[in-house]
């Protein structure tokens, strides 16, 4: 269990020091490959949030412009009930 403490303060950390949502990403995917209690993923995703609410008031910008739905073309053919 000191092992795995161990590693969890270090997520925490990186968490705590990331300043793009991106590199926050990349630090959530490697953690869940771990075998974390309920309790070690709950301190997690509380960082997590702590630190991308700084990341949204620090740049909106850079957060709109990822979660922005990308534009649909205006026509791309007919639909299946169209072909019959």
């Amino acid at each position: 269990m000191v092992e795995t403490q161990l590693k969890l303060d270090d997520y925490v950390l990186k968490i705590q020091k990331t300043r793009s949502s991106a590199a926050l990403l990349k630090i959530l995917a490697e953690f869940r490959k771990g075998q974390w209690t309920d309790a070690e993923r709950q301190l997690v995703s509380h960082t997590y949030m702590r630190v991308l609410e700084s990341i949204m008031k620090a740049s909106p910008d850079e957060v709109k412009a990822a979660t922005a739905p990308s534009a649909a073309p205006a026509n791309d053919g007919p639909v299946w009930y169209e072909k019959m």
